[in-house]
């Protein structure tokens, strides 16, 4: 889930309690990722321009529209298989 505030934040805690899936929070807010992290709230916590995007199978985007297409321009290698090259 990019961006874990109250959007992403509700969207990841929900997948983690109710399916079998593992979460992973990318916010570029330190205090967002240290407090995800100190309460267990999923399965790991990165900046969002990590690399581990590209293991992720589904990502949930929870920022405002703007940065939306911000992220996925900055990160577009970033995806699995590049699926946004097509789109961009």
């Amino acid at each position: 889930v990019v961006g874990f505030g109250l959007i992403g934040g509700s969207m990841g805690l929900a997948i983690k309690k109710y399916t079998s899936h593992n979460v992973y929070a990318f916010d570029i807010d330190p205090e967002v990722r240290k407090y995800v992290t100190e309460n267990n709230m999923c399965d790991g916590v990165f900046s969002p321009n990590d690399k581990m995007l590209k293991e992720c199978d589904i990502v949930f985007i929870g920022l405002y529209p703007y940065k939306t297409v911000e992220f996925i321009n900055e990160n577009i290698d970033n995806f699995q298989l590049n699926h946004f090259q097509e789109i961009l």
